[in-house]
Protein backbone atom coordinates (compact mmCIF):
# COMPACT_ATOMS: atom_id res chain seq x y z
CA UNK A 1 0.00 0.00 0.00
CA UNK A 2 2.65 2.29 0.52
CA UNK A 3 4.43 1.68 -2.98
CA UNK A 4 1.13 2.80 -4.62
CA UNK A 5 0.46 6.02 -2.16
CA UNK A 6 4.29 6.83 -3.49
CA UNK A 7 3.48 6.39 -7.47
CA UNK A 8 0.52 8.14 -6.78
CA UNK A 9 2.17 10.92 -4.96
CA UNK A 10 4.63 10.91 -8.36
CA UNK A 11 2.24 10.29 -10.90
CA UNK A 12 -0.14 13.57 -9.89
CA UNK A 13 3.25 16.05 -9.37
CA UNK A 14 4.11 14.86 -13.02
CA UNK A 15 0.67 15.37 -14.73
CA UNK A 16 0.08 18.94 -13.21
CA UNK A 17 3.29 20.15 -14.16
CA UNK A 18 2.32 19.13 -17.43
CA UNK A 19 -0.59 21.44 -17.85
CA UNK A 20 -1.42 22.84 -21.08
CA UNK A 21 -2.65 26.21 -19.27
CA UNK A 22 -0.69 28.91 -18.83
CA UNK A 23 1.47 29.70 -15.53
CA UNK A 24 2.73 32.72 -14.02
CA UNK A 25 5.91 34.12 -15.47
CA UNK A 26 8.81 35.12 -12.56
CA UNK A 27 9.20 38.53 -13.65
CA UNK A 28 12.82 39.81 -13.36
CA UNK A 29 13.83 35.60 -13.31
CA UNK A 30 12.25 34.50 -16.10
CA UNK A 31 14.05 34.34 -19.35
CA UNK A 32 13.00 34.98 -22.83
CA UNK A 33 12.66 31.94 -25.08
CA UNK A 34 13.69 34.06 -28.43
CA UNK A 35 15.78 37.31 -27.01
CA UNK A 36 17.17 35.52 -23.96
CA UNK A 37 16.63 38.64 -21.98
CA UNK A 38 15.23 38.90 -18.65
CA UNK A 39 11.21 39.08 -18.88
CA UNK A 40 10.78 42.52 -17.12
CA UNK A 41 7.31 44.31 -17.58
CA UNK A 42 3.99 41.99 -16.41
CA UNK A 43 1.90 43.96 -18.79
CA UNK A 44 4.13 42.53 -22.29
CA UNK A 45 5.03 39.33 -20.93
CA UNK A 46 3.41 36.40 -23.06
CA UNK A 47 3.49 32.60 -23.17
CA UNK A 48 3.01 29.81 -25.16
CA UNK A 49 2.74 26.32 -24.15
CA UNK A 50 3.66 23.84 -26.17
CA UNK A 51 0.96 20.19 -26.89
CA UNK A 52 3.33 18.33 -24.39
CA UNK A 53 3.25 21.42 -21.58
CA UNK A 54 6.27 23.06 -21.81
CA UNK A 55 6.20 26.77 -20.92
CA UNK A 56 8.04 29.62 -23.22
CA UNK A 57 8.15 32.70 -22.07
CA UNK A 58 8.92 36.39 -24.10
CA UNK A 59 9.35 39.37 -23.18
CA UNK A 60 6.89 41.42 -25.70
CA UNK A 61 4.44 40.27 -28.29
CA UNK A 62 7.68 40.99 -30.69
CA UNK A 63 9.71 38.13 -29.13
CA UNK A 64 6.71 35.89 -29.38
CA UNK A 65 6.36 36.31 -32.81
CA UNK A 66 9.81 36.08 -34.03
CA UNK A 67 10.30 33.14 -32.21
CA UNK A 68 7.43 31.60 -33.75
CA UNK A 69 9.17 33.00 -37.44
CA UNK A 70 11.86 30.35 -37.05
CA UNK A 71 9.73 27.29 -36.99
CA UNK A 72 11.29 25.98 -33.84
CA UNK A 73 7.64 25.13 -32.79
CA UNK A 74 5.06 24.50 -35.29
CA UNK A 75 1.30 25.32 -35.18
CA UNK A 76 0.20 21.92 -34.60
CA UNK A 77 2.38 21.50 -31.23
CA UNK A 78 1.13 25.20 -29.49
CA UNK A 79 -1.07 24.03 -26.86
CA UNK A 80 -2.28 27.68 -26.22
CA UNK A 81 -0.55 30.90 -26.33
CA UNK A 82 -0.87 33.30 -23.33
CA UNK A 83 -0.95 37.12 -23.56
CA UNK A 84 -1.54 39.46 -20.33
CA UNK A 85 -4.32 41.84 -20.39
CA UNK A 86 -2.55 45.64 -20.56
CA UNK A 87 -5.06 46.51 -17.70
CA UNK A 88 -5.75 45.63 -14.65
CA UNK A 89 -4.09 42.27 -13.09
CA UNK A 90 -2.25 41.72 -16.30
CA UNK A 91 -3.87 37.76 -16.36
CA UNK A 92 -2.50 35.77 -18.70
CA UNK A 93 -5.12 34.83 -21.33
CA UNK A 94 -5.66 33.03 -24.59
CA UNK A 95 -4.06 34.77 -27.42
CA UNK A 96 -7.44 34.57 -29.90
CA UNK A 97 -10.07 35.93 -27.43
CA UNK A 98 -7.71 39.35 -26.77
CA UNK A 99 -8.09 42.81 -28.96
CA UNK A 100 -4.52 44.49 -30.02
CA UNK A 101 -3.28 47.96 -30.25
CA UNK A 102 -0.56 48.95 -31.76
CA UNK A 103 1.02 52.21 -30.94
CA UNK A 104 5.01 53.89 -30.57
CA UNK A 105 3.77 55.08 -27.32
CA UNK A 106 3.48 51.72 -25.72
CA UNK A 107 7.45 51.14 -25.43
CA UNK A 108 6.87 47.84 -24.96
CA UNK A 109 10.47 45.94 -23.95
CA UNK A 110 11.61 45.13 -27.29
CA UNK A 111 9.91 47.65 -29.17
CA UNK A 112 7.13 45.97 -30.78
CA UNK A 113 4.69 48.42 -28.97
CA UNK A 114 1.68 46.17 -29.25
CA UNK A 115 -0.68 45.71 -26.58
CA UNK A 116 -3.45 43.56 -25.46
CA UNK A 117 -6.97 44.15 -23.71
CA UNK A 118 -9.16 41.57 -22.92
CA UNK A 119 -12.46 43.79 -23.76
CA UNK A 120 -12.77 45.51 -27.28
CA UNK A 121 -13.84 48.59 -25.73
CA UNK A 122 -10.70 49.25 -23.79
CA UNK A 123 -8.95 48.11 -26.72
CA UNK A 124 -10.76 51.18 -28.82
CA UNK A 125 -10.01 53.50 -25.67
CA UNK A 126 -6.77 52.97 -25.75
CA UNK A 127 -6.01 53.45 -29.47
CA UNK A 128 -7.36 56.61 -29.40
CA UNK A 129 -5.41 58.31 -26.60
CA UNK A 130 -2.36 56.31 -28.08
CA UNK A 131 -2.54 57.96 -31.74
CA UNK A 132 -2.46 53.66 -32.28
CA UNK A 133 -4.18 51.26 -34.62
CA UNK A 134 -6.39 48.25 -33.65
CA UNK A 135 -3.90 44.89 -35.17
CA UNK A 136 -5.79 41.48 -35.14
CA UNK A 137 -3.95 38.21 -33.94
CA UNK A 138 -3.34 37.33 -37.54
CA UNK A 139 -1.44 40.52 -38.09
CA UNK A 140 0.77 40.23 -35.09
CA UNK A 141 1.74 36.32 -35.93
CA UNK A 142 1.68 36.59 -39.61
CA UNK A 143 -0.23 33.41 -40.23
CA UNK A 144 2.60 31.02 -38.54
CA UNK A 145 0.34 28.32 -37.09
Amino acid sequence: MKYINILLFFFSISFFSCSKGPKPIVYGKDECAFCKMTVMDKRFGCQIVNSKGKHFNFDDLSCLAGYLETGVIAGDQIGGTYIPDYTGSHALLPAENMFYVSSEQLHSPMAGNIAAFSSKDSAIKYSQSLAGELVTWEQIVKDND
